[in-house]
């Protein structure tokens, strides 16, 4: 250890309270931008995993070229045909980063109870895809309240015709209060008096339900089906109309063979705006007239990236204002100081050291005083984190339906930026304070009466 730095951790020593009052602030400050990123990682990482898995984004969509703004118009026009379908499934399949590639198909229609109809917003599922998603450990780690089915059971496990999968909303619209798998195989379907007193026990009977909508060349179509779960979207607007099915089954609803979108859901996402560009151009060069969207496009997926740039924008702000206060905590101590022992930096530059030397000894004391304040952040950072996460405190936020446990995801990488940021901005502070001081003439600093 260098005589300098010796002589640093000595000066230091000197004034013990304000030293540790800095410290104290440093550490503070550090440790609220810890948990403020964690809340932020934790929001981002619920939006993503909702949007992507659970709603079937997917990390790439493949819509017909204007398909994703005109698809719910004119679906016969905008829709994906099996050839095409065939053709990007093969293209995605080929790829080693891709995990997951499923076909879905967007519509609407009537759900009925046999007295009255409820409108729905579908979308058609490969019974497999949904069950490689719904069965992902990280995912069921990180929102267990959304992955898991709030009543039945997951349709690949019910031996039955046509399963349809109700958010909880729209199930209870319907009066439907139970699945099928609370019924005895081959149960028959109660029949209703849709004017006795308690039509609603009769029509909770049974699991069945009817789909009601038009084909895509215009004509009646219904077809029935039975309520094998019920699942949260985590979006108070969507929960009380959506209904997920198998894709077979909806395409028999509307009559097609196509397909809205196909999605792939990768493994590496650092270079997705890349392969979105790579495999749009790659199936362009093959006749198909489609466009790749990733899950970070505003016109696919805006509740996502509209969320997260307000939140971002919100800590970017904060984390300014915290900095700066830590920032003039230490310029504030390091000036005190620098008064202080004016007569100490005219001794030692009558001694013959520079002004660089001077300031690099207060710039010394400023990082071990960081340094101190910075690991104290991280303890009380951590100690907080795994209070709040151990403690499965649950919440009800902005529209969200139901509760879910408040927990807190800071990672390494924007912590670490935001301590470099102290850091760097701290010493700057201090040398650019210090080596003012030091620049003075020597006389005037050794006759100083406030050294």
């Amino acid at each position: 250890m260098s005589d300098f730095w010796r002589l640093a951790i000595r000066n230091l020593g000197r004034n013990r309270r304000r030293n540790i009052a800095t410290g104290i602030a440093i550490a503070l400050g550090f440790a609220g931008l810890i948990l403020l990123m964690g809340y932020v990682q934790r929001i981002e990482e619920l939006l993503r995993y909702n949007s992507v898995y659970l709603k079937h984004i997917g990390h790439l969509a493949f819509y017909k070229e204007e398909g994703l703004d005109k698809h719910s118009l004119k679906p016969s026009l905008y829709n994906l045909s099996k050839h095409e379908r065939d053709e990007i499934v093969a293209y995605l399949k080929s790829d080693p980063n891709v995990e997951i590639v499923g076909s879905f198909l967007k519509g609407m229609g009537l759900a009925g109870n046999g007295c009255k109809t409820v409108p729905f917003v579908a979308r058609g599922v490969e019974l497999d895809v949904e069950r490689q998603i719904r069965t992902r450990p990280d995912l069921n780690l990180s929102m267990p309240e959304f992955t898991q089915y709030a009543s039945g059971r997951a349709p690949w496990l019910e031996k039955i015709d046509n399963p349809v999968m109700m958010s909880t909303g729209l199930a209870k619209l319907l009066g439907k209060t139970k699945t099928i798998s609370d019924f005895a195989e081959n149960s028959p379907v109660s029949v209703v008096d849709c004017l006795a007193d308690d039509r609603m026990e009769q029509i909770a009977k049974d699991a069945n339900i009817q789909l009601a909508s038009g084909t895509y060349a215009g004509s009646f179509s219904a077809i029935d089906g039975e309520l094998a779960a019920t699942f949260s979207t985590g979006d108070q607007q969507t929960n009380n109309n959506t209904l997920l099915a198998p894709l077979e089954l909806l395409q028999k609803l509307y009559d097609t063979d196509t397909v809205t979108y196909v999605a792939a859901f990768v493994r590496d996402t650092s270079k997705i705006e890349q392969q979105a560009q790579k495999a749009e151009a790659s199936l362009r060069a093959k006749g198909l007239a489609v466009s790749a969207y990733s899950y970070l496009n505003d016109d696919l997926n805006d509740v996502y990236t509209g969320t997260i740039n307000f939140l971002m924008s919100m800590a970017g702000f904060i984390s300014i204002i915290v900095n700066v206060v830590v920032i003039l905590s230490i310029a504030n101590s390091m000036t005190l100081s620098v008064i202080e022992r004016t007569r100490e930096i005219g001794t030692l530059r009558a001694m013959g050291f520079l002004k660089s030397h001077i300031s690099s000894l207060f710039v010394r004391e400023a990082i071990l005083l960081s340094l101190a304040g910075l690991a104290g952040g991280v303890l009380i950072a951590t100690l907080t984190v795994w209070g709040i996460n151990s403690s499965h405190f649950m919440f009800s936020p902005p529209g969200v339906p139901g509760t879910i446990q408040f927990i807190l995801s800071p990672t390494f990488l924007p912590c670490f930026l935001i301590a470099l940021a102290m850091f760097c901005f701290t010493l700057l502070a201090t040398f650019v304070t210090t080596y003012k001081k030091a620049s003075q003439e020597i006389v005037d600093l050794l006759t100083s009466v406030t050294g």
